[in-house]
């Protein structure tokens, strides 16, 4: 857990978690008990709950990573590219070096500009 969020202190004899995560907007109280292992499976529960999983992340940099990729091979500017879609090229800019996570509907535009389609395929017991 991190030394900012959350914060696990003791008060006459109780434990407490507090929250002080950005996404979270305001501090607020996670939980409490008289056990401190208590108090620290909910706040990592908490935090479970409002940071996205790592393989998220690395899943969206390997599509970001491979439209980028696409782009190059195309022989395409930003500005031709962004022709193609209702997005300027400061926007795909940012998305291709990171400074900006693109919006679901900007990576469909983004992939249909170049040619491909974003696909959702079922894994596991997932499927339909």
């Amino acid at each position: 857990m991190s030394a900012t969020w959350p914060v696990i202190q003791s008060v006459r004899g109780a434990w407490l978690a507090l929250c002080r995560h950005p996404a979270c907007k305001t501090q607020h109280l996670i939980g409490f008990s008289a056990e401190l292992h208590e108090v620290e499976r909910l706040a990592a529960a908490h935090m479970k709950d409002i940071q996205p999983p790592q393989p998220t992340r690395d899943a969206l940099a390997e599509v970001l990573n491979r439209l980028t990729a696409a782009r190059a091979a195309q022989g395409l500017s930003l500005r031709q590219l962004a022709a193609r879609m209702p997005y300027r090229s400061s926007a795909v800019s940012a998305w291709e070096t990171g400074a900006r996570t693109p919006m679901l509907d900007a990576l469909a535009a983004w992939s249909d500009a170049l040619g491909y389609r974003l696909t959702l395929i079922p894994i596991g017991d997932n499927r339909p």
